[in-house]
């Protein structure tokens, strides 16, 4: 019966321990970085510019040692295709808001984080047509986040993080890749 009891009382303290606001806190941040989303095979007559430069702010509140809380707002730039017959063209821009959860392990100065969230997105269609003119047209909604990285808490409040980001925007699946500075309160 001891046994078990100084088993049960030693898991017990390594949950507890693990549940230790150790690192926790408020931060905030930004990274610069590249977005890309795949608009499939256009032809050979279409050029394409499927990748921009994409920025984002963000800010969350590390709860415990394992587990973070974050939420931001993203601008993914623009993506077009255009044709080199009839000088036709089609740009997409999208920003949107992300809120999402985080699981972060610890190892070292560093901490590899995985993501799962929600991106509220809102996109600007702009349709060039030599015989029609140009149109624009809008779109919102919400899709599935998802990423992964890795943040070097160097000495000091603040810390580099790198990261990868799938999403979709509408019915296109967007992949970013950024790196950016987050300072810890």
């Amino acid at each position: 019966m001891k046994k078990i009891l100084s088993t049960l009382a030693v898991c017990l303290g390594v949950c507890l321990l693990a549940a230790v606001p150790t690192s926790a806190g408020p931060y905030f941040g930004a990274s610069l970085g590249q977005a890309s989303a795949d608009l499939g095979d256009l032809g050979p007559d279409t050029t394409v510019d499927d990748s921009d430069t994409e920025w984002k702010v963000y800010g969350g509140w590390r709860l415990f040692k394992f587990v973070a809380v974050e939420a931001g707002f993203s601008d993914m730039g623009e993506v077009s295709a255009a044709s080199t017959i009839d000088s036709s063209s089609v740009s997409m821009s999208a920003n949107g808001i992300t809120v999402a959860a985080l699981g972060v392990l610890p190892v070292g100065n560093f901490d590899v984080f995985a993501k799962m969230g929600y991106l509220y997105w809102d996109a600007d269609l702009d349709i060039n047509d030599p015989l029609l003119g140009q149109t624009t047209l809008g779109d919102d909604g919400n899709d599935t986040v998802l990423g992964a990285g890795v943040v070097w808490n160097y000495p000091g409040p603040g810390a580099a993080r790198l990261e990868y980001e799938q999403s979709e925007v509408g019915n296109l699946d967007v992949d970013s890749i950024a790196a950016g500075l987050t300072f810890m309160f």
